[in-house]
């Protein structure tokens, strides 16, 4: 399972010089469009990982930040919490850490309605929340399984299988002629 951040960079928007490295967890909801976590967090992701692509790009809608989820994680439905904490030594010891938002994010108008809050800069991720805000949330994605790549026949080995299965009907056509 993976877990992909769209994290945009523009030239005025910096990670610090260091790359991206947080615990993320990930706790449902105590219910559909609450703020409460159903207990404990499930740590999918630890902060001595570096993400695929750890300092974003330019791209908007490519989901560049990939972390690969290390538990399993049973996600019954209703409301979710992705929490980031715990960065890493070497995120904090840059000079400029203060935990910007820079990922493309969704705005708290979205059509779905299911953005409820962001609450950040918070210790223990449990209600109250230090600061929150529900003007925007970063856009992720949760990818459950790898799709494997399903195998296809070239032109050759589509005309080589019809060949090979005409050759068997003759044969088999032949030998019925030669019994009657």
């Amino acid at each position: 399972m993976f877990v992909p951040f769209n994290f945009c960079r523009e030239t005025h928007w910096q990670v610090n010089g260091a790359d991206v490295m947080f615990q993320i967890e990930m706790a449902a909801t105590t219910a559909n469009g609450g703020i409460d976590p159903v207990l404990p967090y499930t740590t999918l992701v630890t902060n001595d990982q570096t993400p695929l692509n750890p300092n974003g790009d330019t791209i908007i809608g490519n989901f560049e930040m990939m972390f690969t989820v290390g538990a399993p994680f049973n996600f019954p439905g209703g409301g979710l919490i992705i929490r980031f904490s715990n960065p890493s030594a070497q995120y904090v010891a840059n000079a400029g850490f203060n935990c910007d938002q820079v990922l493309v994010n969704a705005e708290d108008t979205d059509s779905s309605g299911n953005f409820v809050l962001r609450f950040f800069r918070d210790a223990d991720g449990l209600p109250p929340y230090e600061e929150d805000g529900d003007d925007s949330i970063g856009g992720f994605r949760i990818i459950s399984a790898q799709v494997a790549a399903v195998p296809t026949l070239s032109e050759w080995g589509m005309i080589a299988t019809v060949a090979g299965l005409g050759l068997i009907g003759f044969i088999v056509v032949r030998r019925r002629a030669i019994r009657a």
